[in-house]
């Protein structure tokens, strides 16, 4: 009897000790999912990007809802825009149908390939970000002035506060899944 009352005390103490470990991962698994984990390390893997910096986009940008369509028409997970779609497509040799930008494994292939292409462009994650977010040609234009970049390489700053804002959310967010998931 006395030794059933001790395994009850120290199952106790043991749930006890780790239930707020187990809330604060059921609450972070909320606050940063891993919705589509398939699909984000196949084609992470396939274009050889950081899964962390995926998921970060994706809650960015969509908050894992793959019906979302913004204002300026990007759609799905990844906020795709149907032009980036089409030249993303005719560089994967894949056929491009709008429609299938609401399909997770399609706009995440497509979301991916893109960063790998950013990423073959810039050197830091910054530019890369800030591409995805304002474009290419922002960010050309901004590594070209004195008042942006003082290499012409990196960006020292960045002139529109949305996108300052996003680039600085998706580091955060990159941070964050890199920290909880222990992934790159």
């Amino acid at each position: 009897m006395k030794l059933k009352r001790n395994y009850a005390i120290a199952f106790l103490s043991v749930i006890i000790f780790c239930a707020p470990f187990l809330y604060f991962l059921t609450v972070y698994a909320v606050v940063f999912p891993r919705q589509y984990s398939r699909q984000v390390e196949k084609n992470c893997t396939l274009f050889d990007v950081n899964q962390s910096l995926v998921y970060a986009i994706i809650k960015a940008e969509s908050s894992f809802n793959k019906s979302v369509v913004s204002d300026a028409g990007a759609i799905g997970l990844m906020q795709i825009m149907p032009s980036t779609a089409e030249f993303i497509c005719s560089n994967l040799s894949v056929e491009y149908k709008k429609d299938n930008l609401f399909d997770a494994d399609y706009n995440i292939m497509c979301g991916v390939y893109y960063i790998k292409y950013l990423s073959e462009k810039y050197l830091t994650v910054t530019e890369i970000i800030a591409a995805y977010n304002a474009g290419e040609g922002n960010v050309n234009k901004w590594l070209e002035s004195e008042k942006y970049s003082k290499n012409g390489i990196t960006l020292d700053s960045i002139p529109f506060p949305e996108t300052q804002n996003y680039v600085d959310k998706v580091k955060k967010y990159s941070q964050k899944y890199k920290f909880y998931y222990n992934i790159s």
